[in-house]
């Protein structure tokens, strides 16, 4: 079996990517934990179809055995990253610590694949992170 791989968001800030990650990772549906839709208030609505579409998607997820892990320098990100992911009922995935990912010092020191995700809003933008994390990655030991 290969190296444990992880996905580190660096500056997980309310922690959104980590718990968009953990919802993907175990294949549980967008919105499940929403209390209501828009759609409930139609006229033709039917509430026990809904229920089994509902149903039918739990019976879908599945455990994941990796490592989510979220680094913030701002204790008060990191606070509410906790939150965020504990509301999502996600905590048993996800790892959040107050750490500067730009000081070499405060990553941990193994040699695991380090997957640098983000949401950016240009190619040159990802293109920067991906270089940043390979940087990161050279001075791992």
């Amino acid at each position: 079996m290969g190296r444990p791989m992880r996905f580190l968001d660096p500056m997980c800030g309310s922690g959104t990517m980590l718990t968009e990650a953990a919802m993907i990772a175990c294949n549980i549906p967008v919105n499940i934990n929403r209390k209501e839709f828009a759609f409930e208030k139609w006229e033709d609505f039917d509430q026990t179809l809904f229920e089994k579409i509902v149903d039918a998607s739990l019976n879908k997820t599945r455990e994941f055995h990796y490592k989510i892990i979220g680094y913030d320098k701002a204790p008060s990100a990191v606070r509410k990253a906790i939150d965020n992911i504990e509301n999502a009922n996600l905590s048993d995935y996800i790892t959040v610590e107050r750490k500067n990912f730009l000081i070499p010092k405060s990553l941990p020191k193994t040699n695991c694949t380090w997957f640098l995700i983000r949401l950016m809003e240009n190619v040159w933008t990802a293109q920067t992170w991906i270089q940043i994390s390979m940087l990161k990655n050279s001075m791992l030991p």
